[in-house]
């Protein structure tokens, strides 16, 4: 495992490299557009807002608050968010996944950040966009490769991560999601040695199985 570990933490950082090369591609890019855009354009530009997310954005996604949900995998370790989870003790120098952060949203129109709690693993999860504007992420890795997690953006910034008590009929691991135009529904199929497909939330009990 920590092998597997190690394979993925290299994959992640040749993936940022990858990432920071395309980001200054589209900077160049827009800088020359700019140069020799006629009738008064002007080409974009990046500015920083903040220096560290505090939680690496694996999934991230805008929501219609005008926020944006950042989450990572519970175990890619410490997060620059501390946190203090009621009954349990954290020990410093120990690293104990609900005693940090996996997830934050930030507020694009305040530039501020706030921590949130997401209890299972995230890694390579699937989700989709409900009607409501309700976030609906489904499964992963480890301990979460069954779980079904709710994120409803609110107004007044209490909102967090609700995991249901619910789980998935299989195993969901780069499972794919769509939104069904009825019923207010999910469509997920497949992932990982997963040759299947479910609904979410089932209108009978054998449904999609």
């Amino acid at each position: 495992m920590a092998a597997f570990h190690g394979q993925v933490s290299a994959t992640m950082r040749n993936l940022a490299t990858s990432l920071l090369l395309v980001f200054v591609l589209m900077e160049w890019c827009c800088t020359l557009g700019g140069a020799q855009a006629t009738g008064g354009g002007k080409g974009g530009k990046w500015e920083l807002l903040l220096n560290n997310s505090g939680v690496v954005a694996m999934h991230m996604t805008l929501t219609h608050r005008n926020t944006v949900l950042m989450f990572d995998q519970t175990s890619a370790g410490p997060s620059q968010y501390r946190l203090h989870p009621s009954g349990k003790q954290c020990t410093d120098g120990v690293y104990d996944p609900p005693c940090w952060a996996h997830s934050v949203e930030y507020d694009i129109t305040t530039n501020t950040i706030r921590p949130l709690v997401i209890d299972t693993d995230t890694w390579c999860s699937s989700g989709a966009f409900l009607g409501n504007g309700t976030l609906a992420q489904t499964g992963g890795f480890g301990n979460g490769t069954r779980k079904v997690r709710y994120f409803n953006p609110c107004s007044d910034r209490c909102c967090d991560w609700i995991e249901s008590e619910k789980l998935l009929a299989s195993n969901r691991w780069y499972a794919t999601n769509q939104i069904l135009p009825e019923k207010d529904r999910v469509f997920i199929v497949g992932g990982l040695n997963a040759f299947n497909y479910e609904f979410l939330p089932k209108s009978s009990e054998k449904e999609g199985d």
